[in-house]
């Protein structure tokens, strides 16, 4: 069990590391420091992603941190705002299940 586990995370960073790669490049982590961090997704579904990404930015002792996502189910949005400064959603959804892709027309997995 605990040989999975290790197994699993070893994996799940290997694949933080070729995305940080992919994006960053050769570049630095910007110093965050004191700063209005603003951090942007194209939806919310269950928010366990969004809740680790700002628990993971308040440890750089952050000045502010706002969320702004296109749509987000309510729950999800009463879960996140305890905390951050500030969420802004143009498209709050109601109901228990609720998949990003349903609030677009048009849609393709990332």
């Amino acid at each position: 069990m605990r040989e999975d586990i290790d197994r699993c995370i070893a994996e799940e960073k290997s694949v933080i590391r070729k995305r940080l790669k992919m994006f960053r490049g050769d570049k630095p982590f910007p110093n965050l420091e004191g700063k209005r961090v603003i951090i942007v997704d194209y939806g919310l579904a269950s928010g366990f992603s969004m809740l680790t990404t700002i628990k993971s930015i308040k440890q750089i002792n952050v000045k502010e941190v706002v969320v702004a996502v296109p749509t987000s189910p309510l729950n999800v949005i009463n879960l996140i705002k305890h905390h951050v400064d500030k969420i802004v959603c143009l498209n709050i959804r109601l109901g228990t299940f609720f998949a990003v892709a349903n609030a677009y027309k048009i849609w393709y997995d990332v």
